[in-house]
């Protein structure tokens, strides 16, 4: 984490030195990949004991947040509609917001004197939410990852199926707490909403940061025969989409 940290405040100056804004865009791509909430939180701490300004590390977020935007706009322009990548990146932006939703919740729940049935509502169409993209998941392990492995990036492919295993038990934890929560203690309740939570606001949202910005591109630079995405896409067809719920 030091060690992070330590970077994070070397490229600040860099960037307000008027270095070369690409070269600090690839660096803060690398550093912010992966990093946790805890690690920014100390980040945060840490400039304000040397006497940096806070807002400096958020404006290095905002120039790394628009970097991954852009690269994601150029996917988009890149494929049309019907393009598996496309459909896939549509459904990861779709994840994203359902996480986001669970993070207020739990802070909701958090600050609660008690579970209220809205509550347990809410975490039910959330959990239901991430369970529905299990078509996503299974789109990618049938059809577009098999494509990759005779390309030489079994390891990536492997990797990303790995991940998969581990977020869907989470996400099924999810599921029966939403079921269990009128039947168990509260602080409990919040205790293990809490630990799933974090897991799964932290593990998915790198997992779509890895396939949004790595794997994708890397498919659309190995397969380059339009007739073959089209046939994947029939493929994809057959596998089914996500439905998943209003957020309320």
């Amino acid at each position: 984490m030091k060690q992070r940290v330590e970077m994070i405040v070397d490229l600040i100056k860099r960037y307000r030195a008027g270095e070369d804004l690409a070269q600090i865009k690839r660096e803060a791509k690398v550093i912010f990949a992966h990093i946790r909430p805890e690690e920014l939180r100390h980040a945060e701490e840490h400039l304000e004991a040397i006497g940096m300004d806070v807002r400096d590390l958020h404006d290095l977020r905002t120039l790394h947040l628009k970097t991954l935007e852009e690269e994601l706009a150029q996917i988009r322009a890149a494929t049309p509609p019907w393009h598996p990548v496309r459909t896939m990146i549509d459904e990861h932006d779709q994840i994203l917001r359902t996480l986001n939703a669970l993070e207020d919740l739990n802070g909701q729940v958090q600050q609660a004197p008690a579970l209220t049935a809205t509550m347990l509502a809410k975490l039910e169409t959330i959990a239901d939410n991430l369970l529905a993209a299990e078509h996503h998941h299974a789109r990618e392990e049938q059809v577009v990852f098999p494509e990759l492995t005779k390309r030489n990036i079994g390891g990536t492919v492997e990797v990303m199926n790995m991940e998969h295993s581990a977020l869907r038990s989470k996400k099924q934890a999810l599921k029966n707490l939403a079921k269990q929560g009128n039947h168990i203690e509260f602080s409990r309740f919040q205790q293990e909403l809490h630990e799933l939570a974090q897991a799964l606001v932290y593990d998915l949202s790198d997992h779509i940061y890895k396939e949004n910005h790595i794997l994708y591109p890397a498919a659309l630079r190995l397969v380059t025969d339009e007739a073959l995405w089209q046939e994947l896409k029939t493929r994809c067809d057959e596998v089914g989409y996500c439905d998943f719920k209003p957020l309320v």
